[in-house]
């Protein structure tokens, strides 16, 4: 598959990760080391200093909330009832077996490990409900990036729908105005035809006048083809067999320019869901977009093949590749790098491909040249062309 460039805008926006996600798997373990360490250290400095050290050991109590407060910071309720239970398991012991001798200092030691495990419970409680709201958050953030992404694909789709609703009024108009001059002026050309012969001095005049009224004849129907398009009668269509057929029609016009047509066409393909005459008609495009491309001849590489449930179609050339700047504009209507080009083979194209639901992209090739990719849906099952 071709690497492709996307449009600007058509990616949503990156979503910051979660406040889970940024603490696994090593953060945790980080983490929980630190709880351990702190615990550890607490208990034993309990058990390192005399017990006739009031002050140090009411101290050494309070530290035990900052291990807990951390766990419940870090890992929640469960993470701070574990730590509380944790210190607990480790005091007890010293309270049990130095304080003995003091049975009032014992029972308010003993009272404070109840302590540990409300203060554990109150901010266990509090850190899962902000850890709630920050996914909620996390949640809300990237379905407005989707929402917004959204509105960039619409506001594309209603900018391409008035380009399209444009073009369409002036193709009416080129209808009238212009198509039946060039029929009167095309049958004038034929009588005056008839009058000089292949051999005369002003024939090759009249040989322009002709080529050029059949370039006007031509580009004003593709204008009228964008303009007024027909929707795809869809049914099974042979996608091998199109291209084949469209390799055929093209392979004199590319060797008059130098041109070789390669194809590659993997066999047992399961039938298109495409409309035969429109799907030949955007393969042409592309082949002659392919041909034009290399001025000085070269090799025109067609492929097939079926990828995640789509066929798809890549047409190569050996060119001198796309031009700078978002690939999306090549399918815009009238831009074109070639002198004398419509820029309206590659819209209609996309059109195409678009109204059989599928989707068309380009790229750059990195030994030269650049590269079409059509993908389209596979007929239902069992369907027979």
């Amino acid at each position: 598959m071709i690497p492709v460039t996307r449009p600007p805008g058509s990616a949503v926006s990156q979503v910051p990760p979660s406040w889970e996600a940024a603490t696994r798997p090593a953060g945790s373990r980080l983490r929980i080391g630190a709880v351990a360490a702190a615990t550890f250290l607490v208990s034993l400095a309990h058990y390192l200093t005399p017990a006739e050290h009031f002050l140090l050991h009411n101290i050494y109590q309070r530290l035990y909330y900052i291990p807990i407060l951390l766990a419940c910071a870090w890992f929640g309720l469960r993470g701070g009832l574990l730590t509380a239970a944790a210190c607990a398991a480790l005091y007890a012991p010293h309270i049990l077996v130095h304080w003995r001798h003091i049975a009032a200092y014992q029972t308010n030691q003993l009272l404070e490990l109840v302590l540990f495990a409300v203060i554990a419970l109150v901010a266990g409680v509090l850190s899962d409900r902000e850890r709630s709201l920050r996914r909620r958050a996390e949640a809300t953030a990237a379905e407005r990036d989707r929402a917004l992404n959204d509105l960039q694909e619409t506001l594309e789709a209603l900018r391409r729908s008035d380009r399209f609703i444009t073009l369409g009024t002036l193709a009416a108009a080129m209808a009238h105005e212009i198509r039946n001059p060039l029929a009167a002026m095309r049958g004038a050309t034929e009588i005056l035809e008839r009058d000089y012969s292949p051999g005369h001095p002003r024939r090759e005049f009249l040989d322009i006048l002709r080529r050029e009224m059949e370039h006007l004849i031509e580009v004003t129907g593709k204008y009228l083809e964008y303009g007024k398009p027909q929707p795809p009668e869809l049914r099974p269509t042979d996608l091998n067999a199109t291209v084949a057929s469209v390799a055929g029609l093209l392979r004199r016009s590319a060797q008059r320019a130098g041109v070789v047509i390669e194809t590659r066409l993997e066999p047992d393909l399961p039938p298109a869901l495409a409309d035969p005459t429109q799907l030949h008609q955007a393969l042409v495009n592309l082949f002659l977009n392919g041909i034009q491309a290399m001025g000085a001849g070269g090799r025109l590489e067609v492929s097939t093949g079926c990828a995640s449930s789509a066929l798809f179609v890549e047409v190569r050339d050996h060119g001198p590749g796309l031009p700078e700047g978002p690939t999306e504009r090549l399918f815009e209507p009238f831009f074109t790098t070639k002198p004398g080009g419509s820029g309206l083979g590659l819209a209609v194209t996309r059109r195409i491909v678009e109204d059989h639901g599928g989707r068309i992209e380009a790229a750059s090739v990195e030994d030269g040249g650049a590269c079409f990719r059509i993908e389209l849906q596979t007929a239902p099952a069992g369907a027979v062309v």
